[in-house]
């Protein structure tokens, strides 16, 4: 027979309750303290993962911050945009849904304070001293493509300086591949290096003697461009109206004085170690050494200038005897060469010109060359920059009283600093200058200090 139930049954059947509880409530704690360790672990992860961003976002900052400024028309096509319009360091750009339409407006100002004191001018020459604070440059830049993206287009004007008119560069390109183009319009002459440099992107005020020799400045014309190879060879050819000086001739000499020869220009440039910026100095600190070497040359037929050049109002214009005023052909070659690393840049050209007058005249020869180094004392603000330089002055269409005031040839040695807050964006420049001319009239030599201040976007 069953055992009778003891007294006691009540409070065991209640300590096994308590029992299976506690072991599960200790299962649910166990399970709520591993949640919550796994809970921390990803708070930790979060940390981490928030604390790496934040770092990247400090870097990316850092890199905007001293990211060279847009080169404008990014060497030489317009900009790709994702959005309708966007705001970036350098500016805005405006772009249709269907990027048929892209519009990068720029602006550049340079102001600033320039003195010189001449010496040694020729007795009856007054010394050009100059002290002044002028307005260098007020320019304002469309660039971008209409119609589709291989329809591209440049618009530059210059309300300051307005020596060479007020429009620099107006013209449109055909990007027909993607590394090659075809422009008509205003545009430089490929001839050189710093003549083909934005002055925004000077590492000093202003060029260099030579460049102002030998340069060309812009013209009229077609041309073709190119950037294979990743930008590793980049070269230029140009037909161009040429910068032909006004008709010498007179309706007393019953001489013809044609327009109808163009014209031609060529660059090209090797960096074998991959494309440099197209700036001047290393303001972004290049990581690994960057080389580039190059050459240039222009041919162009010219009307004399052998009355302005000998002072004679019935010296002959027509020597061979066509009826029409003689041409003068005109050749001229360039050499150069970049390199820079880690905040360092060095820059070189070398500049050749003859003209050829003909009828059994003697051609006449010119040179010029300088070399340029620059180091970021702090890097990506604080600059020193030398220069030093020496040419021949053709002066071609001067007269005899201009080629006596200017001097057969100059030198100069030239010394500065620039502090570069964004870039060329926003750059501070000071230079000092001292430049002889030994057989100038004007002054056989002169001091001169600069400081300009430019911004652009």
């Amino acid at each position: 027979p069953p055992m009778p139930p003891t007294a006691n049954a009540p409070d065991a059947d209640a300590r096994a309750r308590d029992g299976a509880e506690g072991a599960a409530a200790l299962r649910a704690t166990q399970e709520l303290e591993l949640e919550v360790i796994e809970l921390r672990h990803d708070l930790d992860a979060f940390a981490r993962e928030r604390a790496s961003v934040d770092d990247l976002r400090r870097r990316m900052d850092a890199l905007d911050a001293r990211r060279p400024p847009r080169a404008p028309f990014d060497d030489w096509s317009s900009l790709r945009s994702s959005d309708d319009i966007r705001f970036s360091q350098n500016g805005f750009v405006v772009r249709s849904p269907d990027d048929r339409f892209l519009l990068r407006p720029g602006l550049r100002l340079q102001a600033g304070y320039e003195g010189v004191v001449a010496r040694g001018a020729a007795f009856g020459q007054v010394a050009p001293d100059l002290s002044t604070i002028r307005l260098s440059h007020a320019e304002l830049l469309f660039e971008g493509h209409a119609g589709g993206p291989r329809f591209e287009y440049r618009f530059e004007l210059d309300f300051a300086d307005t020596a060479t008119g007020t429009v620099k560069d107006a013209f449109v390109q055909w990007r027909f591949l993607h590394d090659f183009g075809v422009r008509a319009g205003r545009v430089r002459v490929p001839f050189g290096l710093e003549a083909t440099t934005w002055n925004g992107h000077l590492e000093l005020v202003d060029v260099a003697a030579p460049t102002a020799a030998f340069g060309l400045d812009r013209d009229e014309g077609v041309e073709l461009v190119g950037r294979p190879l990743g930008g590793k060879l980049q070269f230029q050819a140009a037909a161009l109206n040429g910068h032909r000086d006004a008709c010498p001739a007179t309706p007393t000499d019953n001489l013809v004085c044609d327009a109808i020869d163009l014209s031609y220009a060529a660059r090209v440039v090797a960096a074998p170690l991959g494309p440099l910026p197209i700036f001047e100095g290393d303001v972004g600190g290049t990581e690994r050494p960057l080389v580039a070497v190059g050459a240039s040359g222009v041919y162009s037929l010219l009307p004399t200038d052998l009355r302005a050049r000998t002072g004679s109002a019935g010296a002959p214009l027509d020597l061979d005897g066509d009826h029409r005023v003689d041409n003068v052909g005109v050749w001229q070659v360039a050499a150069e060469l970049r390199a820079m690393f880690r905040g360092a840049a060095v820059q070189a050209e070398w500049f050749g010109r003859r003209e050829q007058p003909g009828a059994s005249q003697a051609n006449r020869d010119f040179w010029g060359v300088y070399g340029q180094a620059s180091y970021f004392v702090i890097a990506h603000h604080l600059q020193a920059v030398a220069r030093f330089a020496r040419t021949d002055q053709p002066l071609y269409g001067a007269t005899m009283d201009d080629r006596l005031r200017a001097g057969t040839h100059a030198s100069e040695e030239t010394g500065g600093v620039n502090w570069y807050a964004r870039g060329h964006d926003v750059k501070v420049q000071l230079d000092y200058t001292h430049r002889a001319t030994p057989d100038a009239l004007s002054a056989t030599s002169e001091d001169r200090i600069r400081l300009a201040a430019q911004l652009a976007f």
